[in-house]
């Protein structure tokens, strides 16, 4: 049988390497043979010279690391026609480094339904890679992860009805339990896909008193992004807030997401938006930190209404 060029190519190399190559790279290569028939003919494949006699195909990027900022439709990446088969594709491509994928990336989830109302087209974009893949200070999630947020506001929604007494934290609120369920739903209908479980600190907001700041492990499907993982510092708002009345996040508790580290503009919403960071209030003691549409930081009492931009993790 007669094949097209890339194709031989792809079959030369792996029969020649077959025995010296890793499982890392059979993986990649694996990969390519399934695409190859939707490549074009130009494709970037990268040959390089091992030895005095091996061509090796290696990748179709040669970048060490996925960490810089591109921002592209995945669909038109991966060279798939719908959401659901982008999703299965990066279920297979977070286990090969150098995978051509990068922070910005987006899923178009079109007609996104959440407990029945639609929201339209919504974007969800990668914010990180393995961010919290054995994590320093905890070693959990040893599996490889994709983080996505969406880059805008699509739903508003109180934290919880009350906010006259400090409670256990946000895996206690009403926010929590609906982006468990019904976001959960939303996103797994539409992707056709698990989510990823997700191991993060938890802070209690200030339990019983508000005064002694602790942090707890929760598995999560959906969640919002805390102060830290936004700005890569511990929560203090413009008006001087005093820092033993905040949640005491720090590196040793959550990760700064990579993708807000390169790209400021990511905390400009278009309204303002809850955070997973606990405040104790003075006026209303359950407060949480959120976000204003230029960037900058306040708090809020835990029954107001905010925006949200929530998180998951495939």
């Amino acid at each position: 049988m007669k094949f097209d060029p890339i194709s031989q190519a792809v079959i030369d190399n792996v029969r020649k390497q077959l025995k010296t190559l890793t499982d890392e790279e059979i993986l990649q290569l694996t990969y390519l043979m399934t695409k190859i028939t939707k490549l074009p003919l130009n494709f970037p494949l990268n040959i390089t010279k091992q030895n005095d006699y091996n061509e090796r195909i290696i990748t179709p990027h040669d970048e060490d690391s996925n960490n810089k900022w591109r921002g592209e439709d995945l669909m038109k990446v991966l060279k798939v026609d719908t959401v659901s088969e982008a999703a299965k594709e990066l279920l297979l491509l977070k286990d090969i480094k150098n995978n051509g994928l990068y922070l910005g990336d987006y899923l178009l989830l079109k007609e996104f339904n959440i407990n029945g109302k639609n929201v339209g087209t919504v974007k969800a974009q990668i914010v990180g890679f393995n961010s919290y893949k054995n994590f320093l200070y905890t070693g959990c999630n040893n599996t490889n992860h994709i983080i996505f947020q969406f880059d805008r506001i699509i739903d508003e929604y109180k934290i919880d009805e009350q906010c006259e007494t400090i409670q256990e934290g946000f895996i206690n609120t009403k926010l929590y339990k609906y982006l468990e369920t019904h976001y959960k739903t939303a996103l797994i209908n539409i992707l056709d896909v698990p989510l990823y479980p997700l191991l993060r600190n938890f802070d209690n907001s200030g339990y019983p008193n508000g005064r002694t700041w602790s942090f707890e492990y929760y598995a999560s499907f959906v969640w919002l992004p805390t102060i830290y993982e936004l700005t890569g510092k511990r929560y203090k708002d413009d008006r001087d807030y005093k820092e033993d009345y905040c949640a005491k996040e720090s590196e040793k508790t959550h990760v700064h997401l990579p993708a807000y580290k390169i790209n400021k503009d990511l905390l400009q919403k278009n309204n303002w938006y809850w955070t997973q960071t606990g405040v104790r209030g003075v006026s209303f003691p359950w407060c949480f930190a959120h976000v204003n549409p230029t960037g900058r930081l306040y708090r809020g009492s835990a029954n107001a209404v905010r925006g949200i931009a929530p998180c998951f993790a495939l």
